[in-house]
């Protein structure tokens, strides 16, 4: 969503409101990423609830934009008994992520807000304001992790109220994997390995948290909707092959 001066159905404040953009094949890139984390850590109270409307929007239009409509509605006006979401409610939101002593704990501050109540959503907006720190942790990634062998009983596999401690404790230790292997894949990046990302520019890119489980939720939709692709993959040359003793990323163990 961008910002409207002319009335739409989404009001921010007086005399601005919200108008949805209609996004060219649902694409979410680094150039969307800079959008929405330049909204949510403006100083402007009105661009922090235009960022958090956006998210909202974002993360259902790809379902179906009718219902992105009426979710930003009502992230904005309220639903049943949470509030109405004002600019000063989510400026105060975001300054106490801004102090808070994790993830998880950044994920609580939160609480409380319509749409935002949960994980799935709640981290979508972490993750957009701290790319580097913070992924997604949605109800997709969650059912394709349980199924996966390597991530039996860990300590992330948890969605539920962003006010529960299990929950923020839960989204703390899944940030902290992505940020770990995001560094290992650096150390590799610095040590002269090709392992950057490339962007829908072109653009090769260093690893974020966000990178990394945005290729896990990758590899689990491969995995459930076509083992062909991923089998084709897998047989790649492994880039794990190619590491220089010393580049620190000895340890690195990407899940298959």
């Amino acid at each position: 969503m961008r910002v409207s001066y002319e009335p739409t159905p989404f009001p921010l404040a007086k005399d601005v409101w919200a108008e949805p953009v209609r996004p060219n094949g649902a694409i979410t890139d680094y150039q969307l990423d800079e959008y929405h984390r330049e909204l949510l850590t403006a100083s402007n109270a009105i661009k922090n609830l235009l960022g958090s409307t956006s998210v909202v929007y974002w993360g259902f239009y790809t379902w179906s934009p009718e219902i992105a409509h009426i979710r930003a509605r009502r992230h904005l006006m309220g639903f049943r008994s949470r509030l109405g979401t004002s600019p000063e409610r989510i400026a105060d939101a975001f300054a106490r992520m801004d102090t808070a002593a994790s993830m998880g704990e950044a994920l609580g501050a939160l609480a409380g807000f319509s749409q935002l109540g949960r994980t799935p959503f709640a981290s979508k907006v972490c993750t957009k304001r701290h790319p580097e720190r913070g992924g997604v942790l949605d109800t997709q990634l969650f059912k394709g992790l349980s199924r996966s062998g390597w991530a039996a009983g860990a300590a992330f596999l948890r969605l539920g109220s962003v006010a529960d401690a299990r929950c923020q404790d839960a989204y703390m230790a899944w940030c902290a994997v992505l940020s770990s292997i995001a560094s290992q894949l650096n150390a590799g990046i610095d040590a002269g390995l090709p392992w950057h990302w490339e962007d829908t520019d072109g653009s090769r890119r260093r690893w974020r948290a966000v990178d990394v489980e945005r290729a896990i939720f990758k590899y689990l939709l491969l995995e459930k909707n076509n083992v062909r692709r991923l089998a084709e993959l897998q047989a790649l040359p492994e880039v794990v092959s190619r590491r220089k003793p010393g580049c620190g990323c000895e340890g690195l163990h990407v899940p298959a």
